[in-house]
């Protein structure tokens, strides 16, 4: 083999080595998040609900959300349950986004857990972000943050879930990332450890693309090893 091509087989067989170990972790990190979606699937249904007004009944429980106008086109938000207040009022810049006016800060449904048989309805918050209403400046995903209220059947507080960015990846949360995702208050799409079933083309399934280039690392470390391995032939004559 000349100089040229063993130079050659070397490259492919180093790109074929980078390229495999770079896309092996995404698959199983990507598999990961697959599992626990389907667990979570299997035990619980999510029923979500839009609100087409300002008081409305959620399972049997009577909502009201109270918006007070104050300054600069700024208004204060708060949620009562059975005219009790859910949390302190939060100053938000709201925006004819949809239907829901409160779209991506609130968010209703009832979860069914079908292992213990148990229904209860929720809600989620969304605080507002740092410089989310400033126009000048990219608000701050790394810090979103969400409540979500568990109510019991008089409709009390049975159970209060803090998430943020960094707690997500503990299993005790998983559920209440998949009622993020589904209530509409996530923003932007996530994952339950990772984004990175989000972060690649939307054009070729994910897991697809990632397979794809782990076997086309694992085809060319093999035909690069076969390469500089493979006995010289020998001249006719």
């Amino acid at each position: 083999m000349d100089t040229i091509s063993r130079f050659g087989a070397m490259v492919l067989l180093l790109f074929g080595v980078t390229l495999a170990a770079t896309s092996t972790s995404p698959v199983n990190i990507y598999r990961n998040e697959q599992k626990i979606e389907s667990a979570l699937s299997s035990r619980y249904s999510i029923n979500n609900v839009t609100p087409h007004d300002d008081r409305f009944e959620l399972f049997s429980h009577r909502i009201d959300i109270v918006e007070t106008e104050t300054t600069s086109g700024m208004s204060s938000v708060q949620v009562l349950v059975n005219s009790r207040a859910l949390f302190d009022p939060m100053n938000l810049k709201l925006e004819e986004r949809s239907d829901f006016r409160y779209y991506s800060f609130l968010g209703f449904g009832e979860v069914w857990d079908r292992e213990t048989d148990i229904k209860r309805a929720f809600i989620v918050q969304r605080l507002p972000l740092p410089n989310e209403h400033d126009t000048g400046e990219r608000a701050d995903y790394d810090k979103r943050q969400w409540y979500i209220y568990y109510l019991g059947p008089d409709g009390s507080v049975e159970k209060r879930e803090y998430i943020n960015m960094q707690n997500r990846r503990e299993k005790e949360h998983h559920l209440g990332i998949r009622l993020i995702m589904s209530s509409g208050t996530f923003l932007i799409a996530m994952g339950y450890v990772t984004d990175v079933r989000h972060s690649l083309p939307v054009l070729i399934h994910p897991d697809t693309a990632l397979n794809i280039a782990v076997i086309a690392g694992i085809l060319m470390v093999v035909f690069g090893g076969y390469r500089l391995i493979r006995p010289k032939q020998k001249t006719a004559g």
